[in-house]
């Protein structure tokens, strides 16, 4: 399998995306998934301006389905985040069903090529940005003068038959007017394979190399709490 169809089956399927008290479920290919809300998070709403600011810039190939914030920050609208969840899918898989052997298969292919991932993923990313920073730039008269995300690496954590779980570094730099920021984002994903659904889930934070082990234990458990859900 190649490097694009690694990354094309990385996740999902657009979906409908439905809140019911502590859960999210997702239904991609007409499959409803079950997702529980991280403890101490909440759905951030779609219709909020940084949720489809992110979901602005995010690769082409990559749907984002949910944000999940601390309560305070989504109440906040001048917050910024410095622990967050998402969830995405790949409308590419639309239909789609991915069988253990397959899904296996994609994440032979996924770890193999990890080394070249990150930078491959930085500078798609980055392209995916400088576009839309481009089109909003035409609209606003505060211009981002910067966003750019830098130094990616990416390495595997764990692996299991029906979830791949792999760490994260980039660094973020931002400048909008009097707005800078210069960070490095932690973040853990874990590809999981529901019901033969690809799902991916992701942990990020900004509070540099303190919250490591947070984000790794809290999305491992996050992983492993969805896989039990029906």
């Amino acid at each position: 399998m190649r490097l694009r169809h690694a990354l094309a089956l990385l996740l999902t399927l657009p979906s409908l995306l439905l809140a019911a008290g502590n859960t999210l479920t997702l239904k991609p290919g007409g499959v409803a998934l079950t997702i529980p809300l991280p403890t101490g998070f909440v759905l951030l709403s779609q219709n909020d301006p940084r949720f489809l600011a992110t979901r602005q810039f995010m690769p082409a190939n990559i749907a984002l389905e949910a944000m999940l914030v601390d309560p305070k920050d989504a109440a906040d609208p001048k917050a910024n985040f410095k622990r967050y969840h998402m969830v995405q899918t790949m409308p590419e898989l639309n239909g789609m069903t991915i069988p253990p052997v397959q899904f296996k298969s994609m994440v032979d292919d996924f770890e193999r090529q990890m080394p070249a991932l990150g930078s491959a993923a930085e500078q798609t990313v980055n392209q995916q940005m400088s576009n839309q920073v481009q089109k909003l730039n035409q609209q606003r008269t505060a211009k981002v003068e910067k966003l750019k995300l830098g130094e990616t690496r990416m390495s595997k954590l764990e692996r299991q038959t029906d979830r791949f779980t792999f760490q994260m570094w980039s660094r973020l730099q931002f400048k909008a007017g009097q707005k800078t920021m210069d960070a490095t984002v932690y973040g853990v994903s874990s590809m999981i394979n529901k019901r033969n659904k690809v799902v991916q889930l992701l942990s990020y934070s900004l509070n540099g190399p303190a919250d490591e082990a947070w984000v790794r234990t809290t999305n491992t458990q996050w992983a492993t709490t969805t896989l039990k859900q029906p």
